[in-house]
């Protein structure tokens, strides 16, 4: 397999694309070359309804959110490989990775945690994996790895060394806009300027969009409405649509606390699916001391221009 992710929609075949270019040796008026006609026009007629069917069927995205706490696993071991293989076992099309460290901390004081783990999950999937990130000095940074190849890429450094990661991605005929973000814990004022900025550099961004990362705050204080007011919260939406699972019923990611977030555009292109927290345990450990978030949305494309929907008569 490629790095481009396989799509499920009905593609025109060979003899729908060129099958007006085609010479016959009838000769023309005779009745069989008459019956030709109509079985041609017969054939091109189901491939314009087969098109679009194809522009009608959204195709799926899957995205990731996880704090991997640079691999560090409850029970005190760094593994990179389990690590992977946590997010392998998601199948996501794209991850966003909060704390994931670049020559520093225990478990990557030699190496590039983000890069260890790409081509961990290229060895585990058989497919590429595209990668970008911002880089916070050597401590914490923010990681976009996607299976689709990438539109474009960008970052910004928010206040108080934090930072957002930005790529783009084309799906079903559809740029979208995926963002990975981890911003203050300790110091709540700080956290509130860092949304503010995030979310200002974000709406930028043509739509649709979806923001990820560890925000370090619960539903209903005023720093998650900074982000809610701006965008849709997947697992409250999915919740309430009946669309949420998750192994501890709560949709909590760390302890008692739910800090991991996909918010999404309110556009017609992005139609949320499903969400789950899973059970990343392996013989009561995890890989990390929080749970990811995944999210699936269907990506819209609209109907070809008329123009191309033309049948020989």
């Amino acid at each position: 397999m490629g790095g481009t992710p396989m799509t499920y929609r009905t593609r025109w075949s060979r003899e729908c694309r060129d099958g007006n270019e085609h010479k016959s040796p009838v000769p023309q008026g005779t009745r069989t070359w008459r019956l030709l006609r109509q079985l041609t026009a017969g054939v091109l007629a189901g491939c314009v309804v087969a098109a679009a069917a194809s522009a009608q069927t959204p195709d799926l995205l899957r995205v990731m959110q996880w704090n991997i706490h640079n691999t560090l696993g409850t029970d005190g071991v760094c593994n990179p490989d389990r690590t992977a293989s946590t997010i392998a076992a998601q199948n996501p099309h794209v991850v966003s990775l909060n704390e994931v460290k670049y020559f520093a901390g225990a478990c990557s004081f030699t190496f590039d945690m983000s890069e260890r783990l790409q081509s961990l999950l290229q060895a585990k999937t058989g497919v590429t994996w595209y990668r970008h990130y911002v880089r916070i000095g050597n401590n914490t940074w923010n990681v976009l790895l996607s299976r689709y190849p990438l539109v474009s890429s960008s970052s910004t450094l928010l206040s108080y060394d934090r930072g957002v990661a930005y790529v783009a991605i084309s799906v079903n005929g559809r740029t979208v806009h995926l963002f990975s973000t981890h911003v203050e814990y300790y110091t709540a004022a700080w956290r509130t300027i860092q949304i503010n900025e995030a979310i200002r550099w974000i709406q930028t961004f043509s739509e649709p969009r979806i923001v990820m990362g560890d925000f370090n705050t619960t539903p209903g204080t005023s720093d998650y409405s900074l982000a809610a007011a701006a965008y849709e919260d997947a697992w409250a939406s999915a919740r309430s649509a009946g669309l949420a699972t998750s192994y501890n019923g709560t949709g909590n990611t760390h302890g008692g606390s739910r800090f991991d977030y996909v918010f999404y555009s309110r556009v017609a292109a992005l139609s949320l699916r499903s969400v789950d927290v899973p059970d990343t345990r392996v013989n009561g450990v995890r890989p990390s001391d929080h749970d990811p978030v995944i999210a699936t949305f269907a990506v819209g494309a609209g109907l070809p221009p008329p123009s191309r929907l033309r049948v020989l008569r």
